[in-house]
């Protein structure tokens, strides 16, 4: 599928950072992305990874011995937050990363640049993720690792960034699973929900927001006595895209 979006720039890139933004989520079938990205291309461009379109992650979260990160979100607590490794396959990037989710429903995310595919939190690593003062440092363990393929838009015009995954996979502990067919697609703005405009055109065609972690999910496929009533909603949701699913690469364009 050509992907008709010009090329964002790096100072469009520059003002639409959000490090402090409100976040929606939709988890829709690939199939719907065609006609939706070709909507998109009249107010969004397309940022590059490195010199392709749709660029390759890959991610190492960390959690306590309990999981308390993933039960935090699940049960829907104010203030959370998330802590991994992040790979930028294509432009040979590892990052550190913690999401913070504020009492207000703002996300907040830090970065701290790390030696390429680096597995191990240093001393620097460790001073960086104790400046919010409430991640418990010592106590956090490798759990969920991930990957997926990204397609990132920004905003021409408003403070919008938005993100559309595919090909998800996970593993822990020796185990690999795929989210099959599945497109997670993520807003993210500064501005209130009503001044969204891709929020509005997502209303339009009858999609929803709804909660959508994939280290949560992830978590739930490769440790099944995890939470499952919690998960059942979304099981059945990527079941029924999972079962009418076409070929990522009738999707993906380079």
């Amino acid at each position: 599928m050509a992907i008709p979006f010009g090329v964002a720039s790096l100072e469009l890139l520059a003002d639409r950072m959000l490090t402090v933004r409100s976040d929606w989520k939709f988890v829709i079938p690939q199939a719907v992305l065609p006609k939706l990205l070709r909507s998109l291309s009249k107010t969004h461009l397309v940022l590059l990874a490195g010199e392709a379109r749709w660029g390759r992650y890959s991610s190492q979260y960390y959690d306590t011995p309990d999981l308390d990160c993933f039960h935090d979100h699940r049960r829907g607590k104010p203030r959370r937050y998330k802590v991994r490794h992040r790979d930028y396959l294509d432009r040979h990037l590892t990052m550190l990363e913690i999401k913070d989710r504020d009492p207000r429903g703002n996300t907040h995310k830090r970065r701290l640049p790390q030696v390429w595919r680096q597995r191990s939190v240093d001393v620097q690593g460790d001073t960086f993720l104790s400046e919010g003062g409430h991640v418990p440092v010592g106590e956090l363990i490798p759990t969920l690792a991930n990957r997926f393929w990204r397609l990132t838009l920004l905003g021409a015009k408003v403070q919008e960034r938005l993100t559309v995954d595919l090909g998800i996979g996970f593993g822990l502990n020796g185990l690999q699973t795929d989210l099959k067919g599945v497109c997670v697609l993520e807003v993210k703005s500064a501005e209130p929900r009503h001044k969204t405009p891709t929020l509005a055109l997502l209303s339009r065609v009858g999609m929803r927001p709804r909660g959508m972690s994939k280290y949560c999910v992830g978590t739930c496929l490769l440790m099944p006595d995890a939470h499952p009533a919690w998960f059942a909603p979304l099981r059945r949701t990527l079941g029924q895209i999972s079962a009418a699913a076409a070929p990522p690469a009738q999707i993906l364009e380079r």
